[in-house]
């Protein structure tokens, strides 16, 4: 019953009626109580952003982040090892667009091209490679093959020789300038050198 009503309260040694106070009866006798299920948990909403503060970091906004150069190189290297030549073709150019200075997905790339039987392609790759890293032996020595099966003998030999120097003598990069030497006229270099 609502409003609650005065309760009258009886002293047993006294006989006057003494007011107390206001009793209420409890709420639940007139509201049902059911218990709130949450199925997840309750989280704080994010502040609105004022025009004082800083702009939002892209990263910080759970969108997908991209592959870097290395990782889309070291799935390239691995999709060719595998023998799937498209997929590797793809994530090498797609390493070398994001970071044009590395060597080794330009190399990885040369790889590539020279199996899919783009020779002109994979010597330019090679090329590229060979522009950000000249230390590098493999890349020369690939340059060198490619150059001999093109007959640009000169050339090769040249990419060849300096292979073999920077390879510490590599045997197959030896066999290799031999067979140049031998087609280029010159046997008496390629029997000095076997």
């Amino acid at each position: 019953v609502w409003p609650p009503i005065p309760t009258m309260i009886r002293d047993e040694k006294t006989s006057p009626v003494v007011t107390t106070a206001f009793v209420a009866p409890p709420l639940h006798d007139f509201i049902p109580f059911e218990p709130l299920e949450r199925k997840e948990p309750v989280r704080a909403k994010k502040a609105e952003p004022s025009l004082f503060d800083d702009p939002p970091d892209v990263q910080a906004e759970n969108l997908p982040s991209e592959p870097s150069a290395e990782e889309l190189f070291r799935e390239g290297f691995r999709e060719l090892n595998a023998g799937h030549l498209d997929k590797a073709l793809d994530l090498l150019k797609k390493s070398v667009t994001l970071k044009p200075e590395f060597a080794k997905a330009w190399s990885a790339l040369g790889n590539a091209l020279e199996e899919a039987t783009q020779d002109d392609a994979a010597l330019s790759a090679y090329r590229e490679s060979l522009k950000y890293d000249t230390a590098q032996w493999r890349p020369m020595f690939a340059l060198g093959r490619i150059l001999v099966r093109k007959r640009q003998m000169p050339e090769a030999i040249d990419r060849l020789e300096a292979a073999f120097r920077m390879s510490k003598r590599d045997e197959g990069v030896k066999i290799l300038l031999a067979q140049a030497y031998t087609q280029a006229g010159r046997p008496e270099k390629a029997a000095e050198l076997m």
